[in-house]
């Protein structure tokens, strides 16, 4: 969690030497997200879907992501994938992972009926 937090350094030669340090622990400096993040298609169809980012870092970060989905099938466009339904109904999650930071994801989650 961001936040500043009260740490403790202790030296491995004097293990019974420490000090009070002050730390900050900073979220991942990128946020994406899909749109549309909830949709509902036909078996059969398709719909495109997007990723968006936003970052506080200096220009030139990678914003490029992964895609993946629990269900149906993916095909890269310069702008997000082409998500072709699953041939069976359900509620099926796809997936934008961030590739500089793997901890950040977006998820649309898409309902075939």
């Amino acid at each position: 969690a961001t936040g500043p937090y009260r740490l403790m350094a202790t030296t491995r030669a004097d293990p019974g030497v420490s000090q009070a340090v002050r730390g900050q622990v900073l979220s991942p400096p990128l946020v994406i997200w899909c749109t549309p993040s909830l949709a509902t298609v036909p078996v059969g169809n398709v719909i495109a879907i997007h990723s968006s980012f936003s970052t506080n870092e200096t220009p030139g970060i990678d914003v490029s992501v992964t895609w993946s989905s629990s269900g149906g099938s993916l095909s890269s466009r310069s702008d997000g994938v082409v998500y072709f339904s699953a041939s069976t109904r359900g509620v099926y999650t796809v997936q934008a992972q961030s590739n500089s930071y793997p901890s950040v994801i977006a998820v649309a989650q898409v309902t075939v009926q």
